[in-house]
């Protein structure tokens, strides 16, 4: 086996040590353990996580796939000699699944790993992109027939709310602002108010108009927009 492949390997099965679960798998089984099934006479080929790396040093594997077989002895006896769906068990199936991940990409031939790895990658990336075209897409058709407005509805108006107008004033402005039954003047009449007082409006899309709730200087600025929208209409 080349130093090369020995080193990955040598990480990959680090990173298997460091799991959890592989404290249950570092030294051989004992199958005298609660969880056990009554086990009768010795495993075959018994084998543990420090077994491994001890030949994998003394470089006693030949190929990957040798070392994977070993791997792979180490879930396939915990199963022999574990009750089913025992933690052990469990264990044992979580640590086979992390391990295969691990090793995926690591064979007796870097270039093609190299190259499976790269085409991986490579469709990861083209989900990523589809994902993200997506979302923005969808976003802009939620732009794009949103339609802001102002739902004229009998809110009481507050002359008392620090508004230095008289309630005639209010009134009058109300009563204009009503007037205005087209969508795209109520859309601008919205957006003079969101251009002064962002959080009042936010994402909404519908509106309830209270002018006592409004900062002196959105009233002139409406009073200005109302004006402006008006002599558009003559």
């Amino acid at each position: 086996m080349e130093n090369l492949i020995r080193k990955q390997l040598l990480q990959a099965l680090t990173k298997i040590k460091q799991r959890p679960s592989a404290k249950w798998f570092i030294d051989p089984i004992d199958t005298k353990m609660k969880g056990f099934n009554n086990f009768k006479g010795k495993l075959e080929t018994p084998m543990d996580l420090t077994t491994i790396e001890r030949k994998l040093k003394n470089n006693k594997y030949k190929t990957v796939h040798e070392f994977k077989k070993d791997l792979d002895l180490i879930w396939e006896n915990s199963q022999k000699c574990c009750i089913e769906d025992s933690i052990t068990s469990i264990l044992a199936l979580d640590m086979k699944q992390y391990a295969d991940n691990l090793l995926m990409y690591i064979s007796d031939n870097p270039q093609v790993d190299w190259v499976n790895k790269l085409m991986f990658l490579q469709e990861k990336l083209s989900d990523s992109v589809k994902s993200i075209n997506t979302s923005s897409t969808n976003n802009n058709k939620r732009k794009s027939t949103s339609t802001l407005c102002i739902s004229n509805e009998d809110d009481e108006i507050n002359p008392k709310n620090g508004i230095e107008f008289s309630y005639e004033e209010l009134v009058k402005l109300r009563k204009d602002i009503e007037s205005l039954n087209g969508e795209t003047e109520k859309t601008e009449i919205a957006e003079c108010i969101k251009l002064r007082e962002p959080k009042l409006i936010g994402r909404k899309t519908t509106v309830s108009l209270n002018l006592g709730k409004l900062e002196p200087q959105t009233i002139c600025d409406l009073i200005d927009k109302v004006s402006e929208l008006k002599n558009k209409q003559v």
